[in-house]
C-alpha cells in the first residue's frame, strides 16, 4: 500500500479505554461500538496477536539480536502473584494509616490483620493516594519479600502460593543461565516495566548518569532532559535480570501484570465452570530473552499503521532531546522504513491497525535497526509518543494520515507537563499533568544533580 496515502472518509476504527470491572467481568464488550478495546476477551485469548507468541513469529528475523524462549506459567504461579499484590496493598494501606505491620509479619492469615488493625485510634477510609507512595517505596517492597520468604513457608495456605512462586522462579533461573546470567523477561502480553521505579537499584543507576552528565559539562537548559536521558536508562538496565528471583521480583511489583494476569483469569472464569477446566485453559507465559546490551533506550522509536496503511512514525519518549538524532534523522528513517518493509505484509495478513517499536543504534550503521515490539492497537491505549491525544490534529493524523516522522529538537521545559484542555461545547477547562517519570524520582533526580 501507498506508505503516505491519506486515507480520509474510513470508519473510524481507533482504539479507546474502557475501565469498568464490570464490563471485564461481562467480557469487556461495548454496547453499540465496535471500537477495540484492551478489556474485550477476545483480546486476551492465545489467538489474540497481542500475544508476543504471534507476532514474534512474524518478526523474528528482525528483532533485537539474541534468543528467546517461552516459560509456562501455571495457573498457581499466577494466582500466587495476584495474592501477593493483593496482600502487599493491604501492607501498604495499613501502613499508612498507622498500623505496625511488624504484627502482620508475625501472624498469617485473619488474625493477624485483626491484630494490627486494634491499633488504629480512629477509624479512617483509606484513599488509593495514601497507599501509592508506600507501594512504590523500594525499601518496603524489600522488606515485605524478606517477611515473604520466611512467613509464606510457614503458613498452611500461603505455602502453596510460595511453592508456586518457587516453580517460576527456578523454570526462569534455569533460562537467564544459558544466556549468561542477562535477560528480560514479558508476560504475553506486556512487560513489568512500572515495576523498575520500585527496584533499589534504579536510584544508583540514575545517580550514576547524572554524574556523568555533571563531567561533561551539562548547559543549564538542558539539564532537564539530561535528568530524563538518566532515568530512562535506569528504566532500561532495570528490566536485566541475572536470576529468576530477580524476574519474579519484577512480575510481582508490576500492575501491568497483576493486570494481565487478572484479566486473563476472569475471563475464564466467565468461560468456564470448573477450577480444572480454568486450569486447562490458563495460557499466559513468561518471555524470556537474552538482554541486548547495544539497545539505547533513547533511540526507539514508533509507527503507527491505521487500515493497514504507515501514518506516523515517532520518537517512543516524547521528552528524549537527543541532538546527534536530529542530524541523523533521514539515516533513522531510512533504516527504520528499510525493516518495516519487510514485515509489514506479513503483519497485515494478521491486522491491520497496530503499533510498531524499533531500537535504532546511534551509529545508524546499514543493519543496525531491530524490531523491539508490535503492539496490536494504536493509541490512546497505545502510546503516541510526540503525538498528543490532547490534539484533534494529531488523532486525525495517526488515524489518517499523511505519514510523518517526528523527533524532539528542542530541550525539555518544566511547563510542558502541564496540558491545559478547552472543552468547546461547556467552555470548561481541564488540566492535565504528565511526566516522563514518578514525581517522586523527577525529583529525586533534580536533588542529585543540585
Amino acid at each position: 500500500p501507498n506508505k503516505n496515502f491519506n486515507r480520509k472518509g474510513r470508519l473510524d476504527a481507533m482504539a479507546r479505554v474502557v475501565v469498568s470491572a464490570d464490563q471485564i467481568l461481562e467480557g469487556g464488550e461495548v454496547e453499540g461500538s465496535d471500537k477495540p478495546c484492551y478489556w474485550d476477551s477476545a483480546n486476551h485469548s492465545d489467538e489474540s496477536y497481542l500475544r508476543a507468541e504471534l507476532w514474534m513469529e512474524d518478526v523474528k528475523d528482525f528483532m533485537l539480536p539474541g534468543r528467546h524462549e517461552v516459560v509456562t506459567m501455571s495457573l498457581d504461579s499466577a494466582q500466587a502473584i495476584l495474592r501477593y499484590r493483593e496482600e502487599l496493598k493491604m501492607f501498604a494501606s495499613l501502613k499508612d494509616s498507622g498500623v505496625n505491620t511488624q504484627l502482620l509479619s508475625q501472624s498469617a492469615g485473619k488474625k493477624g490483620i485483626e491484630a494490627a488493625k486494634k491499633q488504629l485510634k480512629t477509624e479512617k477510609k483509606l484513599e488509593d493516594e495514601e497507599a501509592l507512595e508506600t507501594m512504590k517505596d523500594p525499601s518496603f517492597l524489600d522488606q515485605h519479600w524478606e517477611m515473604a520468604k520466611d512467613e509464606w513457608p510457614k503458613s498452611k495456605v500461603r505455602s502453596a502460593w510460595w511453592n508456586a512462586l518457587q516453580k517460576l522462579e527456578q523454570d526462569i533461573d534455569k533460562v537467564v543461565e544459558q544466556y549468561g546470567r542477562s535477560a528480560f523477561v514479558k508476560l504475553s502480553v506486556r512487560s513489568p516495566k512500572d515495576a523498575v521505579s520500585c527496584l533499589s537499584s534504579t536510584q544508583q543507576i540514575v545517580a550514576s548518569k547524572i554524574e556523568e552528565s555533571v563531567k561533561k559539562g551539562c548547559p543549564p537548559e538542558e539539564e532537564l532532559s539530561s535528568n530524563i536521558e538518566a532515568i530512562k536508562w535506569a528504566a532500561w538496565r532495570g528490566l536485566r535480570v541475572s536470576n529468576g528471583e530477580e524476574a519474579v521480583q519484577l512480575l510481582l511489583r508490576s500492575d501491568r501484570v497483576y493486570l494481565d494476569i487478572l484479566q486473563h483469569e476472569l475471563f475464564l472464569q466467565k468461560k468456564s465452570g470448573s477450577e480444572e477446566e480454568i486450569r486447562s485453559l490458563f495460557n499466559l507465559n513468561v518471555i524470556v530473552s537474552e538482554f541486548f546490551e547495544g539497545f539505547h533506550p533513547d533511540w526507539e522509536f514508533r509507527g503507527f499503521v491505521s487500515g493497514g496503511v504507515r501514518t506516523g512514525l515517532t520518537a517512543y519518549s516524547p521528552w528524549s532531546y537527543i541532538k546527534e538524532q536530529i542530524e541523523k534523522k533521514e539515516d533513522v528513517l531510512k533504516l527504520i522504513s528499510g525493516v518495516w518493509s519487510q514485515v509489514e505484509e506479513r503483519i497485515g495478513k494478521k491486522i491491520l491497525d497496530y503499533s510498531i517499536d524499533f531500537a535504532v543504534a546511534p551509529t545508524c550503521r546499514e543493519g543496525e535497526c531491530w524490531i523491539v515490539e508490535v503492539n496490536a492497537f494504536l493509541p490512546p491505549l497505545a502510546g503516541s509518543g510526540l503525538y498528543s491525544m490532547h490534539n484533534p490534529k494529531d488523532v486525525s493524523l495517526i488515524k489518517d494520515g499523511p505519514f510523518e516522522f517526528r523527533i524532539r529538537e528542542t530541550p525539555v521545559l518544566v511547563e510542558e507537563f502541564t496540558v491545559v484542555k478547552n472543552d468547546e461545547k461547556t467552555g470548561r477547562q481541564t488540566t492535565i499533568v504528565m511526566q516522563p517519570a514518578e514525581p517522586a524520582v523527577m525529583k529525586w533526580a533534580t536533588d542529585t544533580r543540585e
